[in-house]
C-alpha cells in the first residue's frame, strides 16, 4: 500500500472519529483546569518518508504537566525500529529519540512541535548474512504530533484515547537525515 493512499485512509478514519468526539466535549466542564500531570503511552507504524520502501514501529510515551486545558509541555521519548532498502541492501535502524515538547489542545485536537536529541544505532545488512551494528550516535531531531482524542466519559481525571500521527526528522540539516511518520493509537491523562 502507498503511503500516500494510507494517509488517505487515515485521515478519513480521524475525521470520523472527530464527529464521535466532540460528543464527549460535555464531559471536559466536569474536569478541572488548572495544572496536572500529564501522561500518556501510544503505538503505533508507518511509512519512512524519504524512503521508498521502510517501515517504522515505534512506542511513544509522555510525561510532562498540563499548565490548563489548553496548553501542556511534556517530555516525549520514543522507542522506535525503521527498516529501509531492498533485502540486498536492507538498514535496520533501531533508534530512541528524546524530545521536549510543546502542545496546544483545542476541543479533540492537539497539535505538539518539539525538539530534542536522536539516538540511533544502524545495522547494514548483507544478502541473507546476519546485520552488523554500528555505533550509537546522537543526532538533532525535530518532531511534530497531531491527534485527536476521544475523551473518556465518567472518570474523574481527563482520559482520553489519541489517535495520532508522529513525525521525527533527525538530522533536520543534513543530508543524512532520518524521517520517520508513525500512525499510533493508546491512552492519555490531559
Amino acid at each position: 500500500m502507498r503511503p500516500i493512499f494510507s494517509l488517505h485512509l487515515f485521515t478519513g478514519f480521524v475525521l470520523a472519529l472527530a464527529l464521535f468526539a466532540t460528543n464527549t466535549a460535555s464531559a471536559q466542564l466536569t474536569h478541572r483546569n488548572g495544572p496536572r500531570v500529564r501522561l500518556g503511552l501510544e503505538a503505533g507504524v508507518g511509512p519512512n518518508p524519504g524512503h521508498d520502501d521502510g517501515a517504522t514501529a515505534g512506542l511513544y510515551g509522555q510525561l510532562g504537566v498540563q499548565i490548563d486545558r489548553r496548553w501542556a509541555l511534556y517530555y516525549q521519548p520514543s522507542i522506535e525500529l525503521r527498516v529501509t532498502g531492498l533485502s540486498a541492501s536492507q538498514r535496520v535502524f533501531a533508534g530512541s529519540d528524546h524530545l521536549l515538547m510543546s502542545d496546544v489542545t483545542v476541543g479533540p485536537f492537539q497539535l505538539g512541535l518539539g525538539a530534542g536529541l536522536s539516538a540511533r544505532t544502524t545495522a547494514p545488512c548483507q544478502g541473507s548474512a546476519s546485520c552488523a551494528t554500528d555505533a550509537v550516535d546522537l543526532h538533532p531531531l525535530v518532531g511534530g504530533r497531531v491527534a485527536i482524542v476521544i475523551e473518556v466519559p465518567g472518570v474523574r481525571a481527563r482520559w482520553g484515547i489519541p489517535i495520532a500521527a508522529n513525525l521525527h526528522v533527525a538530522d533536520p540539516a543534513s543530508g543524512d537525515r532520518a524521517t520517520t511518520l508513525a500512525f499510533t493509537i493508546g491512552v492519555q491523562r490531559f
